[in-house]
């Protein structure tokens, strides 16, 4: 999964959406280009891997300070939720690029995250 797009996602519902969306709407963008590229680098290493759990525990904290909940628990949550999709994801993306084009594995995981992040902040919506 794509470790900017729920927090763009997020961003893009926050009342200051212009201050906090916009530039996260970017990042997000540039995380779904700079992914199809040669160069870019294995999303299970350490690095990349610290960095998605980072986003998760962020966007997961955001999450709960919106239902007011924990938002400690959210953010444990939100990076558990991170380090278990960052492997399934590339294990099922590693799959499907056996069958079909890399580059159509690749788009098919970014229209997957931004997907489930439109159905996560519907829910969230509902919830708060």
């Amino acid at each position: 999964m794509r470790s900017t797009v729920p927090l763009a996602a997020l961003g893009l519902t926050l009342p200051r959406r212009r201050l906090f969306g916009a530039p996260l709407a970017l990042a997000s963008a540039a995380e779904l280009v700079y992914d199809k590229l040669p160069q870019a680098g294995e999303r299970t290493a350490p690095g990349p891997l610290s960095v998605r759990i980072g986003a998760g525990a962020i966007a997961g904290g955001i999450a709960a300070h919106v239902l007011g909940a924990s938002i400690a628990l959210g953010a444990a949550t939100g990076g558990l939720a991170a380090l278990a999709s960052t492997f399934l994801f590339h294990r099922v993306r590693t799959e499907v690029a056996r069958r079909v084009p890399p580059l159509a594995a690749a788009v098919g995981g970014d229209l997957l995250a931004i997907g489930s992040s439109a159905v996560a902040l519907r829910l969230l919506a509902h919830e708060s």
